[in-house]
């Protein structure tokens, strides 16, 4: 479940893991966690001087599955390893367990300690029941962590400077210089935090996750609170190693960032996490998730509280869509403005979508703006099919629908391969550009919402039917139709027409009027005006035996609202 939090500066969980502690302040003695787990403590150096680190540790390789026990050291402001037992001769490589006893020159200052077991690496995992009783037993049936109790870890110095501190007073202070900071982060979870800059302030990003290549599963990113757009994300392609096992990834960059309000973003998978380790864990550990460290600790007076009315309301949201849903949002624009679209959809082809988003006219049902065959699609992050448009439109003060569809696979709640960035956002969402524009707009639920300008229409058809609907004009009218139907090789299946009161066809949609409706090649469009005289009307509609509304054997046409047979005044 994942959680939502805002309007506080540090995020700082007290998840404590377990350690045995001599009471000795110059001697701190660990016993290893089960795999998955870490031991930890921290001390304090007053001055430089050197430390004893001895122990047992092990390295098995289990039927090609390497499995390491170790330990290293981390400076607690720099956030640095300064001792790694695989980086000593110690360190014995499938050699079972083995005792190890070394000395290192440290600078005054805070460390921390970790000692953790683990694969070494993930190309083994396996998720579910599996992967966990192969985790439990080897192939003999004999449990994994047999050796854990035989493993431990004594860190030691002098008694005039070597000091025991709590590790998670040391985090605090390790945060002290930080603006925001989501750390810590477990499975499956989802994290939001605001933050105001009074002033335009240089930043450093620490930010640490899970992924592959260019493919990310644990991840933060931060939005522009105004205008929602993503200022900065984490980049698979910039991440380093964060040590552990390969997919645990560290991106460190600088930003300046201007005056205004932000929103921090971080979220998991489920798994692979500061819950539960299922290879060996980065380095940092405890600051999985993502830091704003100030550039100069001095300005962080210039970081406020979240000011929410930075925040612009939507003028339409359509958002967290699930599989196999067709929804709407209708809005009011009391006057032309400039409007910003966020769409996010599924798809590996600009003209193929299989999530996407449109905006229609709610007057005249005409399309004003639509996700497929947008030039400025691009990579949503994540999976290459997760797909993104952002882009600014202008529309006339009017009445306005929004529409998002889905198909049977991959959307938020159930994803199938890598989600995007910004997961919540799958779906389609609109603001004014302006921020004077913000009390422009109104909206209203397009089921209840009947136009002037339509005349008759014949939609939400299903399979093997004929409609009727009888309709009359008081003056010779310009009239727009809008039908959306199935046609291949010349001829139609489902289509419309339209009928005088002697039942004679005066108007017919034919396969040599229509172009593509979008999705599947057989949806066919006619869109276009066509007078008729003072007189009793019938409007009509055909549907074969398949491919319709609810029930569509191809992906559905763009505006699968309109298939059917719609008649309008034109204006």
């Amino acid at each position: 479940m994942g959680h939502k939090i805002s309007l506080i500066k540090i995020i700082f969980m007290t998840i404590l893991l377990s350690v045995t502690l001599s009471f000795a302040q110059n001697v701190i003695e660990i016993e290893t966690m089960p795999v998955g787990e870490i031991s930890s403590a921290s001390f304090a150096l007053k001055h430089p001087g050197s430390i004893t680190i001895k122990g047992t540790a092990a390295s098995f390789d289990d039927f090609n599955n390497s499995m390491y026990f170790y330990a290293w050291i981390l400076n607690s402001a720099t956030r640095k390893v300064v001792w790694h037992l695989e980086d000593t001769g110690s360190f014995e490589e499938d050699s079972g367990i083995y005792d190890f006893q070394e000395k290192a020159e440290f600078d005054a200052g805070d460390y921390e300690i970790y000692f953790a077991g683990n694969e070494v690496d993930d190309h083994k995992v396996i998720n579910g029941l599996n992967d966990l009783v192969r985790k439990i037993f080897d192939r003999e049936g004999k449990f994994r962590n047999r050796h854990i109790s035989k493993l431990n870890l004594t860190v030691s110095g002098s008694e005039d400077n070597f000091e025991q501190v709590d590790k998670n007073m040391l985090l605090a202070k390790a945060l002290e210089n930080a603006a925001v900071s989501i750390n810590r982060v477990g499975d499956d979870e989802s994290f939001e935090v605001g933050f105001t800059l009074e002033k335009d302030l240089k930043f450093r990003i620490y930010c640490i996750g899970e992924g592959y290549d260019t493919s990310l599963y644990d991840y933060g990113w931060i939005t522009d609170a105004e205008t929602f757009e993503i200022v900065w994300r984490m980049d698979g392609r910039k991440a380093m190693s964060a040590g552990g096992g390969r997919k645990n990834l560290i991106v460190e960059d600088y930003i300046e960032l201007p005056a205004g309000s932000y929103l921090l973003n971080y979220i998991t998978d489920d798994s692979h996490s500061y819950d539960f380790w299922n290879v060996l864990p980065p380095e940092d550990p405890q600051f999985w998730g993502i830091t704003l460290w100030l550039e100069n600790s001095s300005d962080k007076k210039f970081v406020k509280d979240f000011r929410q009315t930075d925040m612009l309301l939507p003028i339409a949201e359509i958002i967290k869509v699930r599989n196999s849903e067709y929804l709407s949002q209708g809005f009011h624009l009391k006057k032309d403005m400039n409007i910003r679209v966020y769409c996010m959809g599924e798809g590996t082809n600009v003209s193929r979508l299989s999530d996407y988003g449109w905006i229609v006219n709610a007057d005249t049902r005409e399309s004003v703006w639509n996700m497929l065959d947008n030039p400025k699609i691009t990579h949503a992050g994540g999976a290459a099919k997760n797909r993104l448009v952002e882009e600014t439109i202008y529309l006339t003060a009017g009445n306005y629908i929004a529409y998002y569809s889905t198909d049977d696979s991959h959307a938020f709640g159930k994803w199938n391969s890598a989600p995007p960035f910004n997961p919540k956002m799958w779906g389609i969402t609109l603001w004014p550009s302006d921020k004077k524009d913000a009390d422009q707009h109104s909206k209203f639920d397009p089921k209840n919402y009947k136009s002037e300008n339509i005349i008759a229409a014949i939609t939400g058809v299903v399979d093997d039917r004929d409609y009727k609907k009888a309709f009359k004009l008081e003056n010779e009218t310009e009239i727009r139709i809008i039908t959306i139907g199935e046609g291949q090789s010349s001829r139609m299946y489902d289509y419309g027409w339209i009928e005088d009161e002697e039942g004679n066809v005066i108007w017919e949609m034919t396969y040599q009027k229509t172009t593509h409706a979008g999705g599947g090649s057989k949806n066919r469009l006619f869109s276009g005006t066509f007078s008729l005289a003072k007189g009793d009307y019938v409007l009509c509609y055909r549907t074969d035996d398949s491919h319709s509304p609810g029930d569509w054997n191809t992906t559905p046409p763009t505006n699968q609202e309109l298939y059917g047979i719609t008649i309008s005044i034109e204006k």
